[in-house]
């Protein structure tokens, strides 16, 4: 990832870049999406031990039910996250603007601006 000139842009190296750059940004924000499920999956291990020290088990539905809540916002993300990115050509005529890098033979994704409303929420997610 190379932040710079209002955008993120994503330089990929790997065997999605063989199905193509939408492919390998899908990867990354899937990536991302489950570690925030993880982090937050662990707080609400600590928070279920804790209760369960104090009180008895809850009911396994209710359990389930707080686990789909909690996937909310990480699957919120994800959608987002696959919504904000801009056309492969886009963001490399971005790159060799800014950086002037030769991108013809890279497979690169992202998003050529990040200040614009759709971008504000997987940024700060």
């Amino acid at each position: 990832m190379i932040p710079g000139g209002g955008g993120l842009f994503y330089f990929s190296h790997g065997p999605c870049r063989y199905i193509g750059p939408f492919a390998c940004y899908v990867g990354f924000s899937f990536l991302l999406h489950c570690y925030t499920y993880g982090l937050y999956s662990l707080v609400f291990s600590f928070c279920y031990r804790y209760y369960i020290l104090l009180r008895p088990p809850p009911k396994i539905r209710n359990v389930a039910m707080y686990l789909i809540l909690l996937y909310v916002p990480s699957l919120l993300q994800f959608v987002v996250f696959n919504l904000s990115s801009d056309s492969e050509n886009l963001v490399k005529s971005r790159i060799t603007k800014v950086f002037g890098y030769d991108m013809s033979t890279e497979c690169v994704s992202g998003t050529a601006r990040i200040l614009v409303g759709k971008h504000y929420f997987h940024h700060y997610m």
